[in-house]
């Protein structure tokens, strides 16, 4: 009965992993099986867009208490591949940011959302969001505020970050 139980709760790992890395590799692998010959900076701009939505749905899953992904990683192992991802999606968005404008360096001008429309507003308000959300955690030990507030204004941030992200893919309609 005790093997049966490890032979299952490594099934559903191996599940679960399939599961997250589909969706971080499927986009990009569709995108690069579907698109044609592009500048380089373009095809980057693509990836590493692609990669970090992908990432931070990963990372926004993840600590959401979904029982049969607590049962087979445990908690710690969870926070810590949440937080792993969401620093490295951060990472990814700000290296999307380097590619749009190494691309074309005029989109520089991307930078002032006054200057731009809906598309580029909704980056610009993920992407405060998000980088908002990496200072907050990383000063989370410093701050003097419960658990429960940092709680509260982390998850406010990371729906900030996901519905300005999916609407700045939704306006660009571009990959969708």
């Amino acid at each position: 009965n005790l093997r049966s139980r490890a032979m299952a709760q490594r099934v559903v790992r191996a599940g679960w992993l399939a599961v997250f890395g589909a969706v971080l590799a499927v986009p990009v692998a569709v995108r690069l099986a579907t698109s044609g010959p592009l500048p380089l900076w373009s095809q980057l701009a693509d990836i590493t867009g692609l990669l970090a939505l992908s990432g931070l749905v990963c990372a926004a899953v993840l600590p959401s208490r979904v029982r049969s992904l607590t049962r087979a990683f445990g908690i710690e192992d969870i926070l810590d591949v949440h937080r792993f991802l969401g620093v490295a999606s951060a990472m990814l968005v700000l290296l999307h940011l380097a590619c749009v404008v190494a691309m074309n360096p005029a989109q520089v001008a991307l930078l002032d959302p006054a200057l731009n429309g809906p598309p580029a507003k909704a980056a610009s308000v993920a992407t405060a969001a998000l980088v908002m959300l990496v200072v907050l955690s990383a000063a989370r030990r410093r701050l003097e505020q419960r658990y429960e507030v940092w709680r509260w204004i982390h998850v406010l941030l990371a729906i900030t970050t996901l519905a300005g992200s999916a609407l700045h893919v939704l306006w660009l309609n571009h990959l969708i």
